[in-house]
């Protein structure tokens, strides 16, 4: 029978434990600035969709949109066609003119999300 002997390659004791211990340039972000794109995202993430404005709770969290009816008053009409008008709040102005409404997330995500696209296809032409 025949016997395979596998061997180990070793590393010398004595390897250089100071390359070990050292960082990269590259790896070093100890002069790194936190968020520092984080505001030139938001601004962009608002004006590439104008009559939107996102409403957040405390903690920061998108929970709902206000849509300017000035702006994309066809689109919503073309959008609520199913759905109830009332279980919607809206703003209005000192004559009842309806001027955005408020798009809850928690009980109308389906519409936003066809809302949505919607803008982004329009944005995109």
């Amino acid at each position: 029978m025949n016997k395979v002997s596998t061997t180990k390659a070793t590393q010398p004791a004595e390897a250089d434990s100071s390359a070990n211990d050292s960082m990269r340039d590259e790896y070093d972000f100890s002069k790194g600035v936190r968020n520092k794109y984080a505001q030139r995202y938001q601004k962009r993430q608002q004006d590439s969709l104008p009559g939107v404005q996102f409403v957040t709770n405390a903690a920061g969290k998108k929970i709902g949109a206000l849509l300017d009816l000035h702006i994309h008053q066809s689109l919503w009409l073309s959008q609520v066609k199913d759905e109830s008008i009332n279980d919607f709040s809206f703003l209005t102005n000192g004559q009842g003119e309806q001027l955005s409404v408020f798009i809850e997330f928690g009980t109308h995500l389906e519409l936003w999300q066809q809302i949505y696209d919607a803008l982004l296809a329009d944005s995109t032409m």
